[in-house]
């Protein structure tokens, strides 16, 4: 269960026969290139998709304008794979991790020009809300069960300078991101020699580098993923039983220390906010579900088909688009968009 040591969660159940909702009128699907799309990352303003190809061995990364039908090669002459591209708050610039020159964190332009390094470590890089830095850490993961080793801390690196500074060490920190109003970090990663996996926020600043980050869960369950509501209230992430099962995706409340468990029928993965931060996606082996936690009601919106890689689900800003992964033979990128206005209650 996703829970505080001692703190009694908060539950409540989505249950069955939650209000219907029309399905997305625009559901088109953005890549058809020969091999495996994924990692997308929308543009802001919801006009573009960047991602990664990986195809006859190596991975790329293209974008792909929203109605279009022809990828635009961004890294095509790298002579090292690149991946897990992410936009930057203004949609002007992609981080994106690339083995060339040893490896490291890069940033380009939207088009990709202008290819700069930032450091020669790094992976899964999240940008502050200003833009100005970017969250990485030091190890990659596969998937929250396949760690393999340890990756001892967080890094943030100025966009600007190139400067890098800790802030968390001695601590195994994944996926790391960053609150909305900037002054937080959630990650995930491995408690001790054990293999319980929980979820921690710490300072943005680092000056919490030497007391250490803030415990959010403290279980045996396998929590993951964490995901801040816009308004920087809340975080949801993924949680897994011990033995693999998933439990649900549950929502964190900072100011009560509150937890909602919305459990699901199967494995759960990519949970994200809506605009409103009061309603989310979540991302299953059936599809894309709409969830309100407050009136327990839960909407599936799109069947998907096929297992689940990496963060295949993203919104936009706006909440008007939605793009996801679907791997049932090859690996594709789906686009979808809501003309109509989804329920409130």
């Amino acid at each position: 269960m996703f829970a505080i040591g001692a703190i009694a969660g908060h539950f409540l159940r989505a249950g069955a026969g939650a209000s219907s909702l029309a399905q997305p009128l625009a559901f088109q699907q953005i890549s058809d290139s020969p091999g495996v799309e994924t990692e997308p990352s929308l543009s802001p303003d919801g006009k573009s998709v960047v991602y990664a190809q990986v195809a006859e061995g190596s991975s790329r990364l293209y974008l792909r304008r929203v109605g279009s039908r022809t990828p635009i090669p961004l890294t095509l002459n790298a002579s090292e794979e690149d991946s897990q591209p992410a936009f930057s708050p203004d949609g002007e610039r992609i981080a994106f991790r690339s083995e060339r020159q040893g490896g490291g964190i890069f940033v380009m332009s939207a088009t990709g020009e202008s290819v700069k390094r930032l450091t020669d470590f790094g992976f899964n890089p999240s940008w502050s809300p200003d833009g100005k830095e970017i969250a990485l850490s030091v190890g990659r993961f596969l998937s929250p069960t396949d760690r393999g080793s340890t990756a001892l801390g967080l890094w943030a690196v100025n966009v600007a300078t190139g400067e890098k500074r800790a802030v968390v060490k001695d601590v195994d920190a994944v996926q790391p991101s960053w609150s909305p109003h900037g002054a937080r970090i959630a990650f995930w990663g491995l408690r001790g020699a054990g293999g319980q996996r929980d979820i921690w926020t710490v300072a943005a600043d680092g000056s919490e580098l030497e007391r250490g980050a803030v415990e959010v869960t403290n279980d045996v369950a396998v929590d993951w993923s964490p995901a801040w509501s816009p308004d920087g209230r809340r975080l949801i992430g993924a949680t897994t039983r011990p033995d693999g099962t998933s439990s649900g995706t549950a929502i964190y409340d900072l100011a009560t220390q509150r937890f909602t468990l919305v459990p699901v029928s199967a494995g759960t993965w990519s949970p994200v906010w809506l605009p409103d931060s009061q309603r989310f996606l979540l991302r299953d082996t059936q599809g894309i579900w709409l969830v309100n936690p407050a009136t327990q009601a839960k909407t599936l919106l799109i069947s998907v088909g096929g297992y689940i890689v990496g963060r295949s689900l993203g919104v936009t800003r706006d909440g008007t688009w939605i793009t996801c992964t679907e791997t049932g033979t090859e690996g594709e990128i789906w686009l979808a968009t809501m003309t109509k206005k989804a329920p409130t209650r």
